[in-house]
């Protein structure tokens, strides 16, 4: 199955002035999106890859500069749902699975790519969960998971949330397409739509850390705890 991943980059970076999240530095020769990029390019070395990458026209030439080879689509978009159904409009769907990058993200388990591609065989979707740090409570969309390992429900950004995971990373076959819908503002709501219609989502266990780089504390934690 060919295997493309679409990269979210159409945000403003409103909390943080204008700066595009997903260059944000983790060491001096690596940033957020070229981590993730890297990481797909070596977990899938023997598979065929497209990475698409659909954002705004205030950082359109600076990722066309970076990704000369890549398919760079420039468009308005007001949530990652809508930037993800944009993004995939070309994208040639029957055997096809997708994956969805969230660039201005860092995670320490450099398998998850591969762990979700492995899970998703005989699912219609698969996600990656963390384990939730209780400074981490109500930011995220947390998940209710069976037995059976099967998501069964996603509570976006809920302070009074209990639940012990989220979800940081989603792949997905065709059969979960027809459940993105452009006014869906978190794919929280996506989710839930195709559980309550019958699709099969699984869970993978991430390990070790995740830091979602939002605004400029996030960043810092991220440099403090993680990287220096």
């Amino acid at each position: 199955m060919k295997i493309n991943y679409i990269v979210p980059a159409a945000g403003q970076a409103s909390r943080l002035n204008g700066i595009p999240k997903f260059l944000l530095p983790i060491n001096k020769k690596n940033y957020l999106l070229k981590f993730h990029i890297e990481l797909i390019e070596s977990s899938f070395a023997e598979k065929s890859v497209q990475i698409v990458i659909g954002t705004n026209k205030n950082n359109s030439q600076i990722l066309k500069n970076l990704y000369p080879n890549l398919n760079i689509l420039e468009f308005e978009s007001n949530s990652m749902v809508e930037t993800v159904i944009k993004s995939k409009k070309d994208i040639v769907e029957d055997e096809s699975v997708f994956g969805c990058i969230m660039p201005d993200t860092y995670f320490s388990d450099v398998e998850i790519y591969s762990k979700m591609y492995k899970k998703i065989k005989d699912l219609d979707a698969v996600v990656a969960v963390w384990s939730i740090n209780e400074d981490q409570i109500g930011k995220f969309g947390q998940c209710d998971i069976d037995s059976n390992d099967r998501l069964t429900n996603v509570i976006d950004k809920n302070p009074e949330c209990k639940l012990p995971f989220f979800w940081g990373s989603l792949m997905w076959k065709n059969s979960f397409n027809k459940f993105l819908e452009l006014d869906d503002l978190h794919f929280g709501e996506t989710l839930n739509r195709a559980i309550n219609n019958g699709m099969k989502i699984g869970v993978v266990y991430a390990q070790g850390t995740y830091f979602d780089c939002g605004t400029f504390e996030e960043y810092r934690e991220l440099l403090i705890k993680e990287i220096y």
